[in-house]
């Protein structure tokens, strides 16, 4: 309001605008259905593009960057239908978990999917010269660990992991991978069937941990736990 000229204290329920629904959190608010002029957003977008080109600084420059994605930005309402509340919390869960996974990939980029990027990396780890047995079995035991999921996919699909798997190695391209859906070996990006990096990396972070933790610990009680009588 005060670069308009026109006090806050002086502002009234029309200068607001209207929406279809407001949604005002301690951290953000979301305007949904803005009944605003198209015009008149685009002239303000304008505006504020300008004064991201004259910006003083960095951090104005950043400010003014987001106030300019919230206002050309856009909202996309989702519905979860079903016969039964357990349907409908299904259907919700599903579309929640696109929409996390969707903008984890966004941020931090997307691979492959199906297990086939952990399996490229176990493939990787050939160029690994082993120093010694140990480090050999190090090799060893890492690649069988990072080929396992998507093994495990190729079982359930009921196909041969060893025929499959053997296909996949021979292919140049990163991207080919198995196909759960079509039961296929083909190109998983052109597919749409895509892992987001951040879970596939913070999973490899969170295995080496356990196994650090696992060999670190000087002895181990394997005795069988007492049977409920």
């Amino acid at each position: 309001m005060a670069e308009l000229g026109v006090p806050l204290e002086k502002a009234s329920l029309s200068d607001l605008g209207t929406a279809a629904r407001v949604i005002v959190t301690r951290d953000e608010t979301t305007i949904i259905g803005g009944a605003g002029s198209s015009q008149a957003i685009n002239d303000r977008a304008r505006t504020i593009r300008i004064q991201i080109e004259n910006a003083a600084n960095a951090m104005e420059q950043e400010k003014l960057q987001e106030r300019l994605a919230m206002l050309v930005g856009s909202v996309a309402v989702l519905k979860a239908g079903g016969v039964t509340d357990i349907e409908v919390a299904e259907g919700r869960y599903k579309l929640e978990s696109a929409m996390y996974s969707a903008r984890s990939a966004i941020e931090h980029g997307c691979a492959p999917g199906g297990g086939v990027a952990l399996f490229r990396a176990g493939i990787a780890l050939d160029e690994w010269k082993a120093g010694d047995e140990l480090e050999f079995a190090v090799r060893q035991s890492l690649a069988s660990v990072l080929e396992e999921p998507i093994s495990q996919l190729i079982e359930n699909a009921k196909r041969s992991p060893t025929q499959m798997l053997e296909e996949i190695r021979k292919s140049s391209s990163p991207n080919v991978g198995f196909n759960a859906t079509t039961g296929n070996i083909e190109d998983l990006m052109e597919a749409g069937v895509v892992d987001s990096v951040w879970p596939l990396r913070l999973s490899v972070q969170v295995a080496f941990s356990h196994a650090r933790s696992v060999l670190q610990t000087g002895t181990w009680d394997m005795s069988a736990l007492p049977t409920k009588s």
